[in-house]
């Protein structure tokens, strides 16, 4: 220990019990507190041991540095080098570390390079990175717009010609100055979240996310009297652009469910897309399919008459109402589940049991049931595991021609005699 912190420590102990102040001049930094234990006396002193600013550190280490192996600066502390690590590096303002080398954790560093394990701080240190550690030009290209209209317009064409599309990375703000500024990333910036359990396999085209930060972005300012001034960064780094991670515009999918709203057939429409296609562009609409048509039509309730609701349940009980309210019922017995039958307590509010059987199949029960009656039975062809039971009779050629249907998640006595009895 040094002269000077040992002339230090003595003048705290011997103010210590007196209200004496501290010296103004005396350099100090923090003060701990340590109780000394005197076993002859019983007394316990409490002294406040005072750690000296930098000129008494470095007169207790001379010369020690803490020296950044890549910037070249040099620091008193090694919480000042930290700092320094997770922060900024030299002249170039550009992350020096990556988590590794300075054995941070660097949990706010929120922008991450897809080239390479490198997370910075901000956007503008990770484009300093590319320009220098990938050599990827960074330059915002700057266009005026006279309303936000019209931006739209011309947003909507670079996405097209340029096969890729931009989100909005969160809401709208303005500012006391009267300017609206808006944020627009490319949609494969971010990382991937699975929300699956496993079950099915990932599609062979890959995720949407590049597990990084694309610097393609688009910045709006917006004024007051609608014109707008745009901030349009062209280069894309960690993906290629290309139509298999595109998705349908709103007004494309808009278009087809009005065509199939008026019952145009499937087949008809993708007919009609693929007379479109010319050699000058891709797009996306060009690889419509009849799966894709099927899942617009889920998504709008245009199922034909048979897809009430995007609810199964739902849509069901729908169905069956329409049914029995018309002139020609064909609905025997239906039990929805989550309710209870008082007629019929052997069933469960978790049952459902469906009986279909129109006038003219009954005719047919009625004229050849005393021959002969078969019943058949069709499971796993549906993702609730409902079994369809079918019940036939042999008609004047001896074959086999369904009369009655029951739909049930059960197949025991109790379901098959309430099916026979109705």
């Amino acid at each position: 220990m040094s002269s000077a912190l040992l002339t230090c420590v003595y003048r705290v102990a011997s103010n210590c019990g007196t209200g004496a102040e501290r010296s103004r001049n005396e350099p100090m930094q923090q003060t701990t507190h340590k109780t000394a234990y005197s076993a002859n006396s019983g007394l316990i002193l409490v002294a406040y041991v005072v750690y000296c600013d930098n000129t008494i550190r470095n007169m207790m280490n001379p010369g020690k540095r803490y020296t950044c192996s890549e910037g070249g600066e040099s620091y008193s502390y090694n919480k000042t080098l930290k700092t320094h690590v997770s922060q900024f590096n030299h002249e170039r303002n550009v992350m020096c570390h990556d988590r590794k080398e300075c054995g941070l954790e660097n949990s706010f560093m929120k922008v991450k390079c897809p080239l390479c394990d490198i997370s910075v701080l901000s956007k503008k240190n990770y484009c300093d990175h590319l320009s220098m550690k990938r050599a990827v030009s960074i330059a915002p290209e700057e266009t005026d717009f006279a309303s936000f209209q019209e931006f739209c317009e011309w947003k909507k064409q670079t996405e097209r010609k340029t096969l890729s599309l931009y989100v909005k990375k969160c809401g709208s703000y303005r500012t006391s100055d009267n300017v609206t500024r808006h944020s627009f990333v490319c949609y494969r910036s971010g990382q991937y979240v699975s929300k699956s359990k496993g079950i099915r396999r990932m599609k062979i085209q890959g995720i949407n996310k590049i597990g990084g930060v694309c610097p393609s972005s688009i910045e709006v300012t917006e004024a007051g009297d609608g014109s707008c001034k745009v901030k349009y960064v062209v280069t894309h780094v960690g993906h290629q652009n290309g139509v298999r991670h595109l998705d349908l515009t709103e007004e494309e999918r808009n278009k087809l469910a009005v065509d199939m709203a008026n019952k145009v057939p499937l087949q008809a429409i993708l007919d009609k897309v693929v007379d479109t296609l010319s050699d000058s562009m891709l797009e996306h609409i060009y690889l419509l399919t009849e799966k894709y048509l099927y899942k617009i039509e889920q998504c709008n309730n245009l199922r034909s008459e048979v897809m009430r609701q995007k609810d199964d349940g739902i849509s069901v009980e729908t169905w069956v109402n329409e049914i029995n309210a018309s002139d020609n019922p064909c609905v025997l017995f239906y039990k929805l589940q989550d309710t209870s039958s008082q007629s019929h307590p052997l069933l469960s509010s978790q049952d459902i049991v469906l009986i279909i059987m129109n006038n003219a199949p009954c005719e047919i029960l009625k004229k050849h049931g005393s021959d002969c009656i078969s019943i058949d039975g069709t499971h796993g062809t549906n993702g609730y595991s409902f079994e369809l039971i079918t019940l036939l009779v042999l008609d004047d050629l001896r074959q086999g021609f369904p009369c009655a249907f029951r739909i049930s998640n059960r197949s025991d006595q109790d379901v098959l005699s309430l099916f026979l009895i109705k």
